[in-house]
């Protein structure tokens, strides 16, 4: 048994004194039933047929397809609406919206990613995802608008990000640098703007503001911007694309006070996700910058296992928790399974530097079936009080 002594004034669970009632949940139970039926199971079987644990595969680029359009776009593309539409017009300086006024982008963003993985009806549901995906940018820009433009960081990590998620369902997501510029430029921006509330009102870090706000802005544009020109116009060596990320990256890191952070929190799951999904990150870009497209699958996948996911751990079961008034699972058993997980980014991400033999595939592919099970089902109980 973990012996966790929680620090009660930066991690306690309580119903929210609602000035409206919340969506966030609405999002992320789609966002899990996507996952759960298609997503990670399309993801398991890839891997054990790359591993040649499975015999001779149909329909491999179709399934490919529907892997990547489901996990981008409907897993971490809902998860990250249901937080910009509970959180987003704060961050970005704003005042909430009636809900009336988002009521549609759940159903359309539904609607379009199913219409999208039938080839007839593919070009109607990539405009039903931009649409929301838009329409989103939108709101967020009227509320930053409001706030007078005086959140730079918060303002153009979700605008960025948002833009991002709007051209995805248009470009090809079967090549891997395509899907490096939207992982780049999609969930990693939104994992850094929840970190910026997580960290200053969870974590007592700094608040990223003023110059300090402004500098990182103009850092991750120029980081963003490369990525862009790389992935439309004219290949730039990956490890511009990668030093340009790192830059932003660690001063994010020195100017929010995150290693204070982690020392105050103390050994909680949040603390442990933001320990492990920058080491991750780091990591991933690292691994671009030395070894370039060589490991580019591979550096994909240690981003979006190891950063992206463990977040979602973490933070999705303290929001749902904060939600409903309870747990989604004890602190101590959730802590153990983010890092039961993090088997899944070492045998998957760092499969081809550290050779492991083809049955290491079953190991990746059990563990993850059971947390995400396991996980699912806990927050699905939870999402009911919401």
């Amino acid at each position: 048994m973990l012996n966790i002594k929680l620090n009660k004034e930066t991690y306690q669970i309580t119903p929210q004194q609602r000035t409206r009632p919340p969506v966030v949940h609405h999002f992320w139970r789609i966002a899990i039933i996507f996952a759960l039926l298609l997503g990670f199971p399309s993801g398991i079987y890839l891997w054990l047929y790359i591993n040649h644990q499975l015999d001779e595969l149909s329909g491999y680029t179709f399934l490919l397809s529907v892997h990547s359009t489901i996990q981008l776009l409907g897993f971490f593309g809902l998860f990250i609406l249901g937080f910009l539409y509970t959180a987003g017009y704060h961050l970005n300086g704003g005042s909430p919206r009636p809900i009336k006024h988002i009521t549609w982008v759940l159903p359309a963003l539904i609607t379009g990613i199913i219409l999208k993985l039938y080839p007839p009806t593919e070009v109607i549901g990539n405009s039903f995802i931009t649409l929301a995906f838009g329409f989103t940018g939108y709101v967020m820009l009227v509320a930053a608008k409001e706030g007078g433009f005086s959140r730079p960081a918060h303002s153009t990590l979700t605008l960025l990000g948002l833009i991002t998620f709007s051209v995805a369902p248009w470009l090809n997501l079967l090549d891997p640098h395509i899907v490096l510029y939207v992982v780049l430029g999609g969930p990693v921006l939104f994992v850094l703007l929840a970190g910026l509330q997580l960290i200053f009102n969870v974590m007592k870090g700094s608040k990223l503001e003023g110059l300090p706000s402004s500098t990182f802005a103009i850092q991750i544009t120029i980081a963003y911007t490369l990525l862009t020109v790389h992935t439309f116009v004219k290949p730039v060596a990956l490890y511009f694309i990668s030093l340009s990320f790192l830059l932003p990256v660690v001063y994010y890191i020195v100017k929010v006070r995150l290693i204070s952070g982690i020392k105050y929190c103390g050994p909680t799951s949040l603390a442990l996700a933001f320990i492990l999904g920058f080491s991750w990150l780091i990591t991933s870009l690292l691994l671009l910058a030395i070894h370039g497209g060589f490991f580019m699958e591979n550096t994909i996948h240690l981003i979006v296992l190891g950063q992206i996911s463990t977040h979602i751990l973490a933070v999705g079961s303290r929001v749902i928790g904060f939600f409903s008034g309870e747990y989604v699972i004890a602190e101590e058993k959730l802590i153990g399974l983010i890092l039961f997980w993090q088997i899944v980014p070492v045998t998957r991400g760092l499969d081809i530097l550290l050779d492991f033999p083809y049955f290491t595939s079953w190991i990746t592919s059990a563990v993850t079936g059971i947390v995400f099970v396991l996980w699912s089902f806990l927050m699905f109980a939870k999402i009911r009080k919401v």
